[in-house]
């Protein structure tokens, strides 16, 4: 149970704006492999998230906190959205983008303090295609301080069967 609540406390809150006061609104749904699905909210303003934690992590960042990818599925304008995000317990070098590899498909994420997702509902969609088709997902940052790379790679077992999961939401 102290790892749900940790997931909950390091991924749940930035990527669906739930304010604290409202954290004991998230319900966990499952596990599936290396992921772990969420639920928040009813009705419109539901949004449910699968989450993993890097397997293998390297390069050095000072105060480097937890790291993270979700998947959220949210409603957008009337319309449920899935979307990637990468949090990577550090802020990334401004300007910077990420590299997401997973076998043979290589994405460029763009940046935002600590958070990187996709330019465009497209390249969502293509990366939630190889996250699926993959084994394993390997995601490269540069850290605002001292410039410091990393590589994180994340196990992509379960995801296939957490993004069923949260398929769900608001259906």
């Amino acid at each position: 149970m102290a790892a749900v609540v940790a997931a909950v406390g390091l991924v749940a809150l930035p990527a669906t704006g739930v304010a604290p006061a409202q954290a004991q609104e998230i319900s966990l749904l499952g596990t599936f492999g290396d992921w772990t699905a969420f639920k928040s909210g009813s009705g419109k303003a539901v949004s449910c998230w699968i989450a993993s934690a890097p397997k293998q992590r390297q390069g050095e960042v000072k105060g480097r906190g937890d790291a993270r990818v979700m998947v959220n599925r949210r409603n957008s304008g009337g319309r449920m959205v899935t979307e990637v995000s990468v949090f990577a317990g550090y802020a990334y070098k401004p300007g910077s983008e990420v590299a997401v590899t997973i076998g043979g498909n290589n994405f460029s994420l763009f940046t935002d303090g600590e958070t990187a997702w996709a330019r465009d509902a497209d390249t969502d969609r293509k990366l939630l295609e190889a996250m699926r088709a993959g084994a394993n997902m390997v995601v490269k940052g540069t850290a605002r301080e001292g410039s410091v790379s990393t590589t994180d790679t994340y196990s992509l077992s379960g995801v296939t069967a957490g993004m069923s999961e949260i398929a769900k939401c608001g259906s």
